[in-house]
């Protein structure tokens, strides 16, 4: 009888294990998309808003003294578990060089504030290493925070192309020095499952980067009406380095970084691919980047994954 009850009890114990033992168990396959790879992305589809807005000098610019422009925007790509919403200005100053071709500088300043809600995706150690944790593991992030201020200075060169006296379009080249701020950025995390289940602490992505990037591209000018014009442009570039994504993880009695567990950084910093379509009024020089507002979004979504909704308006002044 006793032997009997054993046969028949032993199968449905051992099941009990297994599932008990699964479910404190490590995710065994996290996703390749985890917090950190989505909060880099946040930040450097920040950081092409203003790729895409550039003041870039006037494509047959002939005038013998300097040009300005000024560019205000607005920005926000959307993660999905967080958003970075921020104002952007720039101001250029370019005049003509030589025959067929234009020099400009440039400088800007952009600020991003993070906000978002509840998400849940999967907690690993990044790059860390030594996190005492169960981990990777099913987590809930709350309460996304900081700031992303992306600055720096530029020069500009361009060798136009006049096909009439009206179509025209060149090339264009150009540096920038730029420096790229995360500021207290951080989220705060609660495990879900495993061993830790209920553990919280933080995640803290916070860090300063110098960045000299390259680019180069194409760019027109097609006249519609008198008061109306054209100015599509296609660029891409990339940084000669990229900068260092560092991380931080705190919990129930510890606090790890990637400079105290020697491990090393991420990268941040891509190579960009920028499209705009200005709309143009020759005769006050004002300009609305119908280009950037629609393309920036659907880009971003294929070169940045987890970026599904973003937002990118601009607006331009060009002296005569």
């Amino acid at each position: 009888m006793v032997n009997m009850l054993v046969v028949r009890t032993l199968p449905a114990a051992l099941l009990m294990l297994f599932f008990a033992a699964a479910s404190v168990a490590a995710l065994t396959d996290p996703p390749v998309e985890d917090i950190h790879f989505r909060a880099e992305h946040l930040a450097e589809a920040a950081q092409e808003a203003r790729y895409a807005t550039l003041p870039l000098p006037d494509v047959g610019l002939r005038a013998d003294r300097w040009q300005p422009a000024v560019q205000l925007g607005i920005a926000r790509p959307d993660g999905e578990f967080a958003e970075a919403a921020g104002e952007m200005f720039a101001i250029g100053l370019a005049r003509a060089w030589g025959n067929n071709g234009a020099l400009g500088v440039l400088g800007f300043y952009d600020r991003f504030d993070v906000d978002g809600s509840a998400y849940e995706n999967a907690l690993t150690p990044g790059s860390l290493t030594g996190v005492p944790l169960d981990i990777p593991e099913r987590a809930q992030f709350t309460r996304p925070a900081g700031a992303i201020r992306h600055s720096g200075v530029g020069v500009v060169v361009t060798r136009d192309h006049l096909d009439d006296d009206s179509r025209r379009w060149g090339y264009v080249g150009g540096l920038l020095l730029e420096r790229l701020v995360l500021a207290d950025y951080r989220f705060h995390y609660r495990l879900l499952a495993g061993a830790d289940a209920g553990a919280e602490g933080d995640i803290d992505h916070s860090g300063a980067n110098n960045l000299v990037t390259v680019f180069f591209g194409v760019q027109a000018q097609q006249p519609l009406t008198p008061r109306l014009a054209l100015t599509p442009h296609l660029m891409i570039g990339a940084p000669l380095g990229p900068g260092e994504f560092t991380t931080g993880l705190t919990g129930p009695g510890f606090d790890v970084t990637t400079a105290s567990s020697g491990a090393s950084p991420g990268h941040i910093g891509d190579a960009f691919l920028s499209l705009g379509m200005g709309l143009r009024d020759p005769v006050t020089g004002l300009e609305f980047d119908l280009g950037a507002a629609l393309l920036f979004p659907i880009y971003q979504r294929y070169i940045h994954e987890g970026i599904n909704n973003s937002l990118l308006l601009s607006v331009s002044w060009h002296g005569h």
